[in-house]
Parts: structure tokens; C-alpha cells; sequence
């Protein structure tokens, strides 16, 4: 049954302002321990979401599949749900994918992913070396029973390694990296990995530094936790409880000037590409942050209609989020910053629990797990020290 013909049977059973998510993802991926091929797979999945209104109340269903046994299933849940909330119905209008996406395999990669074990095992201390490649294909469809028809198609690399040492009898020290890239070109896996092979060697040879007062340089990773943690605090469902520390800042100076925070959804050489999010609002490109001055709150259709806003297009996974966030580029590269640090401490990961965050008062605090003493310009050792 195709999902024309679903719509038409929920409506003859007096259903009504049916919403339908047609998701079909694809996956191929191969994983080596060493230089051994572990696992090699192809998955090919499609899965509906289903959000229908039956006397009244408003059910959602996830189903592997479309058949007529579906409607009793709709009508049974409704009669246990006590949700009058209408969301806003979204007319008829059409978005269709710029392009069609292929299912390609990785197993062309093999003779690369070898190599860089080979590469890896010429370390001295080098015991397990495990790595991963999946190419993904992602294909969004949303229909309703007002004629809405929205299609968004994405595809995208992602590369791992894992590196494990161990030195004489001393503790195993393990090191992982994840790149995600739109283009199969860009997927060095070679280059890539010798960064991965030059942390794990200096932190084999850690070494603690004295407490002090150092500058510090935010490697991509804890940045990327920073700026997760900022868009936190605009998600519209917390503006509009009040428990966010920036529910009053909109159009207020906050931060740096330096800093500049975009979302950009609609960018086709994004890995997270999306033309329309989860409800079939229409995504945009938009500042959040625009040289330290709060630009945007980030709403889905309910907490919009509760501020008396319009959606910003950030309804996903059953939620407000957002995809494509990154910090606009400043003029000096990672080696420029480390040259113009002279001194300092580079931090490479921060340990965060959930209840070292808090979006009321705006405290975020975490633990240093690692990260590189800076001395007149370049790196010279690894510190492990625990420090909060």
C-alpha cells in the first residue's frame, strides 16, 4: 500500500488530518580489527510515521509498514489518549529533492583501510587498531491529507579509527577520532589517522603539569559541546517556561563580538542536510548568535504557537534541535592560534555529566581529561590531570 492510498483509507474510516514520514535510510559499512575484516554489511530501511487525529485526539505511530490493519490500531490508541492539542495543518505545497541520492558501497576502501594498519603497526607499542567506514543515504518524505507532498534526500561518509598502546606493563592508553564528510574525495583516511597515531603516542608518554593559571585553546570536539550547550539554552520550549538563562536576551549583546553562531539546514555540502524538518516546516538559513548578540530563539510548531511565534523549522526527532550549527571562521588557522598562544594549555576533551550543566544560570562545568602543554609555540607534552 503506498502512501497515497493509506491517506485515502484513513479518511474513509473518519480519520483525519493525517501527517505521514516516510523515512528510508541505506547503509554500507565494512569494520576491521587490524587487518581483518570484522563485519561488512548493507542495511536498506524504511519506516513510516504516522500523526492522525480521531475523535478529537491526536495520536503518533511508528510502524515498519502500511496495511489496513493500521486504522484499528490508529482508532484503539486514540481512545486511550487524552491529547486535543491540534497542531497547525500544513497546506498543500510541494518541495522536492535537488537530487537523486545513490546507494553506494565501501568495499573499495578495504585496500585503503589495510594501509592505514600498516601505517599504524609501524608504531612501536601499537596492539589493536580497529577501523570503521559507512556511507549513509538518507530519504525523507512527508505527506499529509491536505495535499502536502515534501521530499529531502542526504548522503554522507563517516570514517573511525581506534587506536590502542600499551607500553611495557603499564595502563593501555586508547585514542578515537570520527570524521564525517559529504564527499567521497575528501575521505583521506591516511591523513586522517596520523593525527589519531600522534595523540595516542603522547598520551603513552603523559606526563602531569604543575596547577596554574595558562592560556587555553578549545580543540573542535569541546567546542562542538560548547556551542551544543549554548543552543540548548534557545530551545523556544524553555524560552517560554522561563528556565533558560537567555529567555530575555533576544537582540542583546551576550557574548564576544568575535562570535558568530549559524544554522544552515539548507546547505547542500552539509552531512545533515535537511530541506524541511520533522512537521514539514520549510528550514532556513539563520544566525543565532551574530558577533555576540543573541539573534534567534530555535522554535517547533507547539512552542511557537505558545509564544505566538512561527516555527523556525527545528522540530526533529520528536524535539527541538537543530542541524548544520557551526561558528563562523575567524581569520587565523589551528597553527597560527597555537603560535600566537606562546604559552598555554590546549584542551582535547572535557568530561561533562549531565548535572554539570545548567541552562538556568548558565553554568557549564566540566573535567579536563587530556589535552597538550603549549610552550613558546608548540606542542610538548600531554597532561591527563583531572581538573575541574
Amino acid at each position: 500500500m503506498n502512501s497515497e492510498e493509506f491517506i485515502k483509507l484513513c479518511l474513509d474510516n473518519d480519520i483525519k488530518n493525517v501527517l505521514l514520514t516516510i523515512n528510508n535510510v541505506y547503509s554500507s559499512n565494512i569494520e576491521m580489527h587490524n587487518d581483518e575484516v570484522h563485519k561488512e554489511q548493507i542495511m536498506d530501511v524504511t519506516t513510516y510515521t504516522i500523526k492522525a487525529t480521531y475523535q478529537d485526539n491526536t495520536i503518533t505511530l511508528n510502524t515498519e509498514y502500511l496495511d489496513d490493519s493500521l486504522i484499528t490500531d490508529i482508532k484503539e490508541m486514540a481512545l486511550y489518549t487524552e491529547n486535543k492539542t491540534l497542531d497547525e495543518v500544513i497546506k498543500a505545497k510541494q518541495i522536492r529533492a535537488k537530487k537523486e541520492i545513490k546507494k553506494e558501497v565501501v568495499s573499495d576502501f578495504k585496500e585503503a583501510l589495510i594501509a592505514t594498519y600498516q601505517m599504524a603497526k609501524e608504531e612501536p607499542y601499537c596492539t589493536f587498531y580497529l577501523q570503521q567506514i559507512e556511507y549513509h543515504a538518507v530519504s525523507k518524505k512527508i505527506v499529509n491529507s491536505e495535499g502536502l507532498s515534501l521530499e529531502s534526500n542526504n548522503s554522507y561518509y563517516e570514517y573511525g579509527c581506534e587506536i590502542t598502546s600499551k607500553k611495557d606493563l603499564e595502563e593501555a592508553v586508547t585514542d578515537t577520532k570520527i570524521i564525517v564528510v559529504k564527499d567521497k574525495k575528501d575521505l583521506n583516511v591516511l591523513e586522517f589517522t596520523k593525527d589519531v597515531i600522534l595523540t595516542n603516542k603522547i598520551h603513552l608518554n603523559k606526563k602531569d603539569i604543575p596547577s596554574g593559571k595558562y592560556k587555553i585553546l578549545f580543540k573542535e570536539s569541546v567546542v562542538k559541546d560548547l556551542i551544543s550547550y549554548f543552543v540548548s539554552m534557545l530551545n523556544g520550549t524553555s524560552v517560554n517556561k522561563g528556565i533558560t538563562l537567555l529567555k530575555d536576551s533576544l537582540d542583546q549583546k551576550e557574548f564576544s563580538d568575535k562570535l558568530t553562531i549559524i544554522e544552515n539546514p539548507q546547505d547542500e555540502n552539509s552531512p545533515s542536510t535537511r530541506l524541511f524538518d520533522d512537521e514539514g516546516t520549510t528550514t532556513s538559513k539563520k544566525e543565532l548568535l551574530s558577533k555576540g548578540i543573541i539573534k534567534s530563539f530555535i522554535y517547533d510548531n507547539k512552542s511557537a504557537k505558545e509564544a505566538k511565534k512561527k516555527s523556525t523549522g527545528n522540530s526533529y526527532n520528536g524535539g527541538i534541535d537543530v542541524k548544520n550549527v557551526y561558528l563562523e571562521k575567524g581569520a587565523s588557522s589551528y597553527e597560527d592560534l597555537i603560535k600566537k598562544m606562546d604559552n598555554g594549555i590546549i584542551i582535547n576533551d572535557v568530561m561533562v555529566s549531565g548535572s554539570a550543566t545548567n541552562i538556568n544560570t548558565g553554568v557549564y562545568t566540566g573535567e579536563i581529561s587530556s589535552g597538550f602543554l603549549v610552550e613558546n609555540g608548540k606542542i610538548v607534552i600531554i597532561y591527563i590531570r583531572y581538573t575541574r
